[in-house]
């Protein structure tokens, strides 16, 4: 402390001042004065002269900083903004954020303890002194999957929230009329990531769009061709090599065609039944023997199916005898029949005088 005015014998009072760095140390203590820094005393001249300045505990301020990611909205909690050396410890509340995890808090630019590892139990003991700055840290707790469709298709789903190293629900891809999904990508860039329908994204890390990429199928048609057979009693069946490409064949050198005919559905055994020829199944192979068979809008044409006449040979026998008044006759036959088939075969005329010589017919 200091006095205002000088110290004499003849003085009955003085001015005396708190010392600035006493109080300074003070309040670096967590104390401040708790009247005024001046006071007016009188002297005794017999006995010790003692000036008592009292000192209360100093208030300390607390200030909250969100650090609010951009595009969100922090919820600040309600939490003490001061405080002094003889408060009782207390434990700050957590902040919420949508979309965000809490890492905890670190300190700003105060004059308390100094926290460099975001914390998320940060107690302010009893004793503790200093203005404080809280600034709260965040990590993204999910982002956004977006899906998105080039032009001939659409998607299932278009947008998702996924937690951070998650997994997707994911989106299905769906071709229009006339086009095939070539696959998945990453917007803006060209490597496939996928060439199922169905892509689900994994260990999401950040926000992203993928989009299923569509171009239009080359137009072919395939023939199942006419087949039919003569008549041999047996029923139709038709050669697994009875199909054509329509020329000029659209097939890339070195690409195939697997064909496979259905089974006849009609048990065509006579002349006059009849049915169709039908494809099964089509798969086209690249070079690589790869099934390429979306990336074609395929026609398949029906071919017909039919019995022919089978051709026989009619033959009638020559006759002879020694007139006896009797009419003459002569049996007959019929050649290239199938096999366990028959027939029954009358033949007409016949002469009963000799020179007579009518021809011998069925």
């Amino acid at each position: 402390m200091h006095t205002t005015e000088p110290i004499v014998p003849e003085a009955q009072t003085i001015t005396v001042r708190a010392n600035a760095d006493v109080l300074n140390e003070q309040l670096w203590n967590g104390y401040t004065l708790n009247d005024e820094e001046t006071k007016r005393v009188t002297l005794s001249a017999t006995e010790e002269n003692v000036v008592v300045f009292q000192m209360k505990p100093a208030g300390f301020s607390i200030s909250y900083l969100p650090n609010t990611p951009e595009g969100a909205t922090v919820a600040m909690p309600e939490n003490p903004d001061k405080y002094t050396i003889e408060t009782e410890s207390f434990t700050l509340n957590n902040p919420t954020c949508a979309g965000y995890t809490f890492l905890g808090w670190t300190t700003g630019k105060g004059t308390g303890p100094e926290i460099t590892t975001p914390n998320k139990s940060v107690t302010i003991e009893k004793g503790s002194k200093g203005n404080l700055i809280f600034v709260a840290n965040w990590e993204r707790a999910e982002f956004t999957v977006n899906y998105e469709a080039t032009e001939g298709g659409s998607v299932t789903r278009a947008s998702e929230k996924v937690q951070v190293n998650g997994t997707a629900q994911g989106s299905t891809a769906q071709a229009d009329s006339g086009w095939y999904l070539v696959g998945w990508r990453e917007k803006n860039t060209e490597n496939i990531l996928s060439t199922e329908d169905t892509f689900v994204p994994q260990n999401v890390t950040k926000d992203v769009t993928y989009e299923a990429v569509f171009e239009q199928q080359t137009a072919i048609t395939i023939q199942a061709k006419d087949f039919s057979k003569q008549y041999d009693g047996q029923p139709l069946v038709v050669p697994e090599d009875n199909w054509n490409i329509e020329q000029p064949n659209p097939l890339p050198d070195g690409f195939k065609a697997i064909v496979t005919l259905k089974p006849v559905e009609d048990n065509i055994v006579h002349v006059g039944e009849s049915g169709k020829n039908q494809i099964d199944s089509v798969t086209i192979l690249n070079k690589e023997n790869e099934d390429v068979t979306k990336q074609y809008a395929i026609t398949l044409e029906d071919g017909d199916l039919s019995i022919t006449p089978k051709a026989v040979k009619v033959v009638t026998d020559d006759g002879r005898k020694t007139y006896d008044g009797q009419p003459l006759t002569a049996s007959g036959r019929v050649e290239g029949l199938v096999e366990g088939e028959s027939v029954t075969l009358t033949t007409t005329n016949s002469r009963t005088d000799a020179g007579e010589t009518p021809t011998n017919s069925v």
